[in-house]
């Protein structure tokens, strides 16, 4: 029973450094995110974090997700989880007991993390494959890589990956039969695990001394080892640490005779290695389990729970029948490759056999077992032989480790003084930097803030000329009408007799023009007041010329002393605003009509045609032409430096201002054609 009870722990030996397990539930949640998540890099890490969950519950769904990171990792060619993966995968089959498929894992590792340059993952995969070597019996080349792991664990400060080493080193000990120093390094581990609060490091550290403890005699401290750690698994949720520590209370129970609670240990750490798909852990069990029977038939002690609860079938042969289901699981599974629990697998079937009347039966599973026994003799001196050759070679090391740790010590002392001053200069560096940068930053505020007070200076003088304009219009293009109109209401009024029928008649006309003119000032004023402030933008369409120009015609007919002439194509079209566009002719044709009101025979002509790629309006007179002034006004840009003659005045109509702002803001150019002799033409053209 010793034997298995050795294989049991070196298989379910932790040595990843694995997060502790916490619980289906935290599995379920990570589970639940995967659909949400879309970056493939997020896909990869939750897959591996789902991974290393399931490797305390499900072997089977660990090794599922595991690579199915690696295979989004090499998708994504993120090297550094590529290797955390290929590490991953190489652990769980390690666990399932498939070790030469766990080195190939490995060894891709350990190239992928030097490549990635991750050097925390490359430390553990050292850890990984010497636990490896140490199952296969290779224990000098396996505290190789423990050592190895160690010394680079105290220069990167990884103080989780540097426990499992030291429990690693008492693991080979143990296993060397070196007692005293295997519980050495146990205590060292364990207090390791304990600085981190590592539940499951020092769960499986209590268990090693347990084990260390069992094979000295010392069974009541084995017994408070082995419960220590059970608590400590069932306080971390770590089913596969509560196998071990089950198996161990077991062994004891049953080494004292004790059946009830050995079977009670056994099929509980049995039922869980079901369930975790843990096969040659579950054989191991399963025969521990049939053994139990079996002593209880040969010793005629009756008080275990039967697998066949049948009135009609008396003790004796219920227990024969759990025995048999519990020693032929197990041989199913040892068969297939565990020949050295399969020896232990025959001798129980023979004695099955032999209680059962069977003694053939007997005999053939006995003649199995001693030519196992024969194969496994001569392995057990070829391992002593190999562990008296490993412990010759870890005392050579032992040695150069203590000298190492000397040196070590004082390089570190040099290193620590020569930290401190480096430390010493960084900060007043730093110091110095932070001063520089504060004053940096409030000259850039101050900049920043000056930069404003000039651009809220330049609005509020263009504001004010803005104001300007706004009050020169109103003082001088609203006076004048609503003065003329207010005079001739007042002579009506005041005097309704005095004029003769046909002057009253001419007189209201005045009256309605008056009006009629202040309306369109006013409407002019406000549609030239709110260009100046930039709230009102052109609305550009297509527009028929031939349309525009009938509208116009209804809104200035001929009169007895001016003729209005109107000449278009009829297709032509124009693509601009139509209120932009119909304010300009307005102020155009108004001013056009005043200068040949003092003419008997004024003469005023609109004229559109197109010479491609252009298209021209035209508004022409036969007054006595433009002042310079005026010619000024129109032609000057929009957002030149306003001068006195910019702003509106008595010599300058609002209409100018209006004629001008607008033609810009459709983006037509107006040229202008002046003489006494000839009159005034007005030119519009668009691109």
């Amino acid at each position: 029973m010793s034997r298995l009870y050795i294989l049991l722990f070196t298989l379910l030996f932790s040595l990843s450094g694995l997060a502790q397990r916490q619980g289906q539930s935290f599995v379920d949640s990570l589970t639940g995110e995967f659909p949400r998540t879309k970056a493939l890099r997020d896909q990869v890490v939750l897959l591996y974090s789902i991974g290393r969950a399931y490797s305390s519950i499900n072997l089977d769904s660990a090794l599922a997700y595991a690579r199915r990171a690696l295979l989004l990792a090499s998708q994504a060619k993120w090297v550094k989880f590529q290797g955390k993966s290929y590490n991953l995968t190489g652990l769980i089959l390690y666990y399932k007991g498939n070790y030469p498929e766990a080195l190939n894992y490995y060894d891709t590792a350990i190239g992928l993390s030097q490549q990635a340059k991750d050097t925390a993952n490359w430390n553990m995969i050292l850890l990984n494959v010497g636990a490896v070597l140490n199952v296969q019996g290779n224990y000098a080349k396996a505290m190789q890589y423990f050592v190895q792991c160690l010394a680079l664990d105290d220069r990167i400060h990884d103080n989780v990956n540097r426990a499992i080493a030291l429990q690693n080193i008492s693991n080979v000990y143990m296993q060397l039969k070196d007692t005293t120093r295997a519980i050495d390094y146990s205590f060292q581990a364990y207090n390791a695990y304990k600085a981190t609060g590592d539940l499951q490091g020092m769960a499986l550290s209590l268990y090693t001394r347990g084990v260390i403890y069992a094979g000295q005699g010392k069974d009541s401290a084995a017994l408070t080892c082995y419960r220590q750690s059970a608590v400590l698994c069932r306080q971390g949720n770590n089913d596969i640490g509560l196998v071990r520590a089950l198996n161990g209370e077991g062994d004891l129970s049953l080494k004292n005779d004790d059946l009830g609670p050995a079977f009670s240990s056994f099929s509980s750490g049995l039922a869980l290695c079901r369930r975790l798909g843990l096969k040659y852990e579950t054989a191991i069990l399963s025969l521990n389990c049939g053994n139990i029977y079996l002593q209880a038939v040969m010793d005629n002690k009756y008080n275990l729970p039967s697998s066949r609860d049948n009135t009609q079938i008396d003790k004796r042969t219920a227990y024969l029948q759990a025995a048999h289901e519990y020693l032929f699981e197990a041989f199913d599974i040892n068969r297939q490759g565990k020949f050295d629990a399969l020896k232990d697998n025959y001798q129980a079937i023979s004695r099955w056999d032999s209680l059962s009347g069977n003694y053939l039966g007997a005999l053939t599973a006995y003649e199995q077992y001693t030519l196992l026994q024969d194969s496994t003799f001569s392995t057990d001196n070829r391992q002593t032989i190999r562990e008296l050759e490993a412990r010759h070679q870890l005392d050579i090391r032992d040695q150069q480790i203590r000298i190492n740790q000397l040196e070590l010590s004082r390089n570190q002392l040099a290193i620590s003084r020569q930290n401190t001053q480096r430390w010493m200069y960084i900060g007043g560096i730093l110091l110095l930097g932070t001063i520089g940068g504060l004053l940096f930053r409030q000259s850039r505020h101050r900049k920043k803030a000056n930069a404003e007070l000039r651009r809220l200076n330049t609005d509020l003088e263009q504001a004010n000329q803005v104001k300007a304009r706004l009050f020169g219009v109103l003082s001088h293009d609203l006076r004048s009408p609503i003065s003329n109109l207010i005079s001739f209401l007042n002579l009506q009024k005041e005097n309704p007799g005095m004029l003769a029928p046909a002057q009253a008649e001419i007189h209201q006309g005045e009256i309605t023009r008056s009006a009629g003119n202040l309306l369109d000032t006013m409407e002019d004023l406000l549609l030239w007041s709110k260009e100046q402030m930039r709230h009102f933008s052109p609305q550009p369409r297509h527009l028929l010329v031939a349309s525009l120009f009938e509208e116009m015609r209804l809104l200035y007919p001929d009169t007895g002393r001016c003729r209005l002439d109107f000449e278009c194509p009829p297709q032509l079209t124009l693509y601009t605003d139509e209120n932009f566009l119909k304010t300009i002719l307005r102020n155009l044709t108004t001013n056009s009509m005043k200068a040949v009101s003092a003419s008997l025979d004024g003469h005023i002509t609109w004229k559109a045609w197109e010479t491609t790629p252009i298209k021209y309006l035209s508004i022409s007179d036969n007054g006595p032409g433009i002042s310079p002034q005026a010619i000024s006004t129109l032609l000057t840009p929009k957002n030149a430096q306003p001068g006195p003659s910019d702003l509106p005045s008595s010599q300058n109509r609002l209409g100018l201002h209006l004629i001008r702002d607008f033609a810009i803001a459709i983006g037509c150019s107006i040229t202008i054609d002046a003489s006494p002799e000839t009159g005034s033409r007005f030119t519009l053209a668009f691109a």
